[in-house]
């Protein structure tokens, strides 16, 4: 939600992050277990509008792809599809057959 957000984001290394964060492109991960590590990527962040206004516009590209409107073209393509193989296997149903 944040990098959705265009928050310069920063993540832990562990956990699913690696499904949608790219460290360095549009998030920055770092070992939460050393503090030292935590500081060192907000200071630089801080140090760095460059970066900071890449991985903004990088993580809200990367937000839109998880859209709701997204979500449901790609929900409705899969039925379709779904429909198309049922339809090859079983042929397509008749008008009195529909429930």
């Amino acid at each position: 939600e944040a990098m959705a957000c265009g928050v310069a984001t920063v993540a832990p290394q562990k956990g699913g992050v690696y499904d949608f964060g790219i460290d360095g492109e549009n998030i920055m991960l770092v070992d939460t277990t050393n503090e030292f590590a935590c500081v060192e990527v907000i200071s630089y962040l801080l140090k760095d509008k460059n970066l900071r206004e890449k991985l903004s516009r990088n993580g809200i590209a990367k937000g839109l792809e998880y859209s709701v409107h997204s979500s449901t073209l790609s929900f409705l393509e899969l039925m379709y599809e779904l429909k198309k193989i049922r339809d090859k296997l079983f042929g397509r149903p008749k008008f009195d057959e529909v429930a």
